[in-house]
């Protein structure tokens, strides 16, 4: 799908009593505006909340060595495909999502 990305326009998350879905619109490499579903299940297939904290790695370049921070990342497991949630969102946009999804779903967040 990716190969065939111009830019993304919106990622549309869907939660309700029943399902839970993920939707991707996009214009093609050939300007063409597109959809694509990422997943569409039912709700009790949700078998996981992930929020990866914010951690940090080392980079060397040209004898200097920095330390740049990794933004923490949010997931959710469903029937064991993990799909990343927090498609250019800031880090307090990422807790608030994965609240909201929690409290929603009434499933505790895993903290890794």
């Amino acid at each position: 799908m990716f190969k065939r990305v111009k830019s993304i326009n919106s990622l549309i998350l869907t939660i309700n009593q029943q399902e839970i879905s993920l939707i991707c619109n996009y214009t093609s490499k050939s300007k063409n505006q597109e959809t694509y579903t990422f997943f569409k299940e039912s709700k009790q297939n949700i078998s996981e909340l992930i929020f990866q904290k914010t951690s940090y790695k080392i980079v060397t370049a040209q004898g200097t060595t920095n330390q740049e921070e990794v933004s923490g990342r949010l997931f959710i497991e469903i029937s064991n495909k993990k799909y990343r949630l927090d498609y250019n969102l800031t880090q307090g946009e990422r807790y608030w999502l994965s609240q909201e999804i929690s409290e929603f779903l009434g499933k505790e967040i895993t903290w890794e």
